[in-house]
């Protein structure tokens, strides 16, 4: 059986996630100018020469996906021994404002100099990656460590340039089409993959712009504040041959919960999607309670559906709209996102889900009106698995912000089975990047939820009755059964339930389903609807968790 539940008022952690990528959106076009002019030398001081050796590597050892395999699981048996890091104090103090001019030079890129189709570009750390990585390369069954050399970088701050430490080693790094897929007025840099810091990891939409981003887990989240982030703490690279379209990423997980052998295979589909075979093996070191596996990281502010906290002039904030999910019997559900007035969790249980995914489905820009953040051209993301993952629930966690700041949104799947002390685990899936992700499957899909008080336009009724408006996009479909063929079912955990309708929006491939619910209280209220013609269903279901305390006209 598949369904919402309601759970325990949680927390995402102590507060809404800092997304790591953020400081990079919010530097990148005052940043482009400078970033040209520290490739090419023009500033950062001393460290400035402008004449800096290809990447630097060490001795080459044997290596294997096996090898590290074995070293997370013979880590898993001992204690969590975090490294000793002595510049973490000033690594904390760099925020995305003083690192905004910092970055690695062209030619000490590593396979800048090669015929790789790919070039890696080291991460200077700072507040939003202050993890400390080590980065490898692979090739012919040797890897070889990167050395982290300061004179790699140029830094626009002169004071900067003389304070930063010779071996603060690297924060994470980012992959690099060679040439360039697009052109310097959507993405100067070419960024195609980030992994920033040890924790998160992100791709931007084919436009350029970073928006929901991913983990390799996450453990004990929204209980209680004790959500913990275990880190990837090395990476090797395996050097692409000429000519070659995947790129072959191994890395090493650390935490105090568990450890973990991770195997990316990026590459490209034919609708210009960015795709990652994913081969994880985790070892569980302690007992966790809750164990998040491919957790996607996402932030929603308000849009159409959700305008409580909108202190903005922009008509809609958010790098998500909405939760999409394909249970193990082939149901299509879409979860329109809130902003909660509390944070809120929701659990979808399944047996072996066909995906799940955060989407960014409304792609109008006069529906955001942002021409610098282009929120219509967040990229989605899509979980499919490639085993049977068995039973479990998709866990979505939301949390009330009041800007942009921070990812309040988190879902992940979580196993049936406890994670308990000594268990190991292994989860393959393929993740699927893109803007849009394709997610057609002959249904009517929602494209619009909105609320208000109940009446008619412009005459409210003055009672605490919500009226809702769900706009279906239909496409072909639309030329098919007329809207009165067409009935809406519909479910409310509680409440009651009045003047529902169907209707076609003339003119366009948009069904239009409308009906009141008068229900008071402050208990969350769960609704699921969807279109039937003639007993077969035409339509995703759509699931919505209302809150009566986020509108005004209800009493509480």
């Amino acid at each position: 059986m598949f369904a919402e539940r309601k759970e325990p008022v949680t927390t995402v952690g102590s507060q809404a996630h800092r997304h790591p990528e953020r400081g990079i959106r919010r530097g990148r076009w005052r940043g482009r100018l400078a970033a040209l002019m520290l490739s090419l030398g023009l500033i950062g001081g001393a460290e400035a020469e402008g004449v800096v050796a290809r990447a630097e590597l060490g001795k080459p050892e044997p290596f294997s996906f096996e090898q590290v395999i074995a070293l997370a699981e013979a880590l898993a048996a001992e204690p969590a021994a975090p490294a000793a890091d002595r510049h973490s104090k000033f690594v904390e103090e760099l925020d995305a404002g003083a690192i905004t001019g910092v970055r690695m030079r062209d030619n000490a890129r590593l396979w800048d100099d090669s015929d790789s189709p790919f070039a890696v570009r080291g991460m200077h750390r700072g507040h939003h990656q202050p993890g400390l990585v080590e980065l490898y390369e692979v090739h012919d069954g040797e890897a070889r460590p990167w050395s982290y050399r300061k004179s790699a970088f140029g830094y626009q701050d002169p004071a900067l340039a003389r304070t930063a430490p010779a071996d603060l080693g690297f924060g994470g790094f980012e992959v690099e089409l060679k040439p360039p897929e697009r052109d310097d007025e959507t993405n100067a840099d070419s960024s195609w993959l980030v992994f920033s810091g040890g924790a998160y990891f992100g791709v931007p939409g084919k436009d350029g712009e970073f928006g929901v981003s991913a983990r390799a887990v996450s453990v004990d989240a929204g209980l209680n504040g004790q959500e913990r982030f275990p880190s990837f703490t090395r990476f090797w690279l395996q050097r692409p041959e000429p000519g070659d379209t995947q790129l072959h990423i191994h890395a090493l997980l650390e935490g105090e919960a568990l450890t973990g052998a991770w195997h990316f295979i990026w590459h490209h589909d034919e609708n210009g999607s960015v795709i990652a075979e994913v081969d994880a093996r985790i070892f569980i070191r302690e007992d966790i309670a809750l164990l998040g596996i491919a957790p996607l990281d996402s932030m929603f502010w308000y849009g159409e559906n959700d305008r409580r906290t909108a202190t903005d002039w922009r008509p809609e904030v958010h790098d998500s709209d909405g939760l999409k999910l394909i249970t193990g019997s082939g149901e299509q559900i879409w979860r329109p996102l809130v902003n909660p007035p509390y944070p809120a969790a929701s659990r979808f249980i399944d047996s072996n889900p066909g995906g799940f995914g955060l989407m960014q489905r409304d792609r109008e820009f006069t529906h955001y009106q942002d021409v610098e953040r282009r929120y219509h051209l967040r990229p989605d993301l899509w979980i499919e698995p490639l085993d049977d993952w068995g039973q479990g629930a998709v866990h979505l966690r939301e949390s009330p912000t009041d800007s942009t700041r921070y990812d309040n949104i988190l879902a992940f799947w979580n196993p049936r089975e406890q994670a308990n002390a000594g268990s190991r685990w292994q989860f393959r899936y393929r993740m699927h990047w893109g803007t849009p992700v394709a997610d057609t499957t002959g249904l009517a899909r929602v494209m619009a939820t909105r609320l208000g008080r109940s009446g008619y336009a412009g005459a409210p009724r003055e009672d605490a009755s919500t009226r809702f408006v769900i706009d279906f996009d239909a496409g072909e479909q639309s030329r098919g059964q007329p809207p009165y063929e067409l009935k809406a079912i519909l479910n409310a955990s509680r409440g009651e339930v009045g003047a529902l309708e169907v209707s076609r929006v003339i003119g366009t491939p948009i069904w239009r389903v409308m009906f009141d619910l008068e229900a008071g209280g402050r208990e969350p209220i769960d609704l699921r609807l969807y279109l039937s013609h003639e007993d077969e269903r035409v339509s995703e279901t759509w699931l919505y968790r209302f809150h009566p305390r986020s509108v005004p006209w209800i009493e509480h």
